[in-house]
């Protein structure tokens, strides 16, 4: 059997996509600090941090291009014009969502309730360093 793609693959890589927007997602809202009794902190943890989710991401990622690749009758240049054309659309919109959200990053970490966990402290000090590497970009912040 010649499969030309590895679904089961492309199942887990959402469902590890989607872990990996939960931990922004619930990080962002508070509950990166939350305390479980026993050995429910440890898989708290390891939840909340995502590390696990995105090294999976990548290799998997690694797996399901090769597979592509020794599995389709295409030559390498058109395999990555496909890729090209699939993948930089959507990375531009959310790039243009991301440099746009930029300007909330300072409003959010002075106002939300939640200010004072660990996280924050570690996300005021990156949006430090990102708008002194920045120039201009963040000058009206």
């Amino acid at each position: 059997m010649n499969r030309a793609r590895a679904d089961e693959l492309d199942g887990l890589r959402a469902i590890l996509a989607l872990w990996v927007v939960a931990c922004h997602m619930l990080s962002w809202c508070g509950f990166y600090e939350v305390a479980f009794p026993g050995h429910l902190q440890f898989f708290w943890s390891e939840f909340i941090g995502g590390a696990s989710a995105v090294d999976t991401f990548m290799i998997l990622s690694g797996f399901a291009i090769s597979f592509l690749l020794n599995n389709r009758s295409q030559n390498y240049l058109e395999f990555m014009a496909g890729r090209f054309f699939r993948i930089y659309p959507v990375y531009f919109v959310c790039l243009l969502l991301g440099l746009a959200s930029t300007y909330l990053v300072p409003a959010i970490l002075q106002t939300a309730s939640w200010r004072s966990t660990i996280y924050f402290e570690f996300e005021r000090i990156h949006y430090a360093c990102e708008r002194a590497n920045m120039g201009g970009i963040y000058s009206g912040i």
